[in-house]
């Protein structure tokens, strides 16, 4: 009886020891719910799809780790969206989610703060999180250092960078307008994302080409081919 007793208690331990490690996903709410019961917390969601190697890896090599698990579970709001749900399909489409995974961060009135895209091992995942939890070098934290000190090419880069991945390509653009007009930077770097980012943007690849005829040389033709090619396929061309 005393060894059966021994091992109910085992039992008990190592399921509740389980639970403790393993993040505590939201399932069964929808993404309006949580926002409400986010209170001051970020909701992380991050986006997954079927056959996403990459996702399946995130969750076997990061999300088992202890160190973020403690620290998604203590600080933030988690839920996975699924590339095939129907919330999921509306989600991506206003986060202009590209690929899989994308982990995003919004605040309680859904604003997005920062995301994470693509695979990151436990160490630099955790790393990411701590940064984007204490707010440091977010896209809100980046707009109010660039607003304080217009002139640090550094900030303008690092904030254009932020909305490139979360494809507002229109704001990114205007960035490098500003910089191109106040004079500051690498102006080969800067003409050279003017011109590419017009072209994503109008799906027009005439400026690129000129661009890409007149700079042979230039350690950027490179991506402006890149460009044009993905530009010429999403127009099926």
């Amino acid at each position: 009886m005393k060894k059966i007793v021994i091992f109910i208690s085992l039992m008990l331990l190592f399921s509740c020891a389980k639970k403790v490690q393993s993040i505590a996903w939201e399932k069964n709410t929808s993404f309006a719910e949580i926002l409400e019961s986010a209170d001051e917390k970020y909701v992380m969601m991050d986006f997954v799809r079927d056959g996403c190697s990459w996702c399946v890896r995130l969750d076997v090599d990061t999300f088992t780790d202890l160190k973020v698990i403690k620290f998604v579970n203590k600080n933030l709001k988690a839920v996975k969206m699924h590339a095939d749900s129907v919330e999921g399909k509306t989600l991506i489409d206003h986060y202009k989610i590209s690929g899989f995974p994308t982990i995003v961060f919004v605040d309680k009135d859904s604003t997005e703060i920062d995301r994470i895209v693509g695979y990151r091992p436990p160490d630099e995942f955790f790393k990411e999180l701590k940064r984007i939890n204490r707010g440091d070098n977010t896209i809100p934290d980046l707009i109010s250092k660039v607003s304080n000190d217009p002139n640090d090419v550094e900030l303008r880069t690092t904030l254009a960078g932020k909305y490139e991945d979360r494809g507002d390509l229109q704001s990114a653009y205007e960035v490098w307008e500003l910089v191109s007009e106040v004079n500051i930077g690498d102006s080969a770097f800067v003409e050279y994302k003017l011109v590419e980012l017009n072209g994503l943007i109008t799906k027009d690849i005439s400026d690129m080409e000129v661009y890409f005829v007149n700079n042979l040389n230039s350690e950027y033709s490179i991506h402006i081919l890149r460009s044009m090619m993905n530009i010429v396929r999403r127009n099926q061309d």
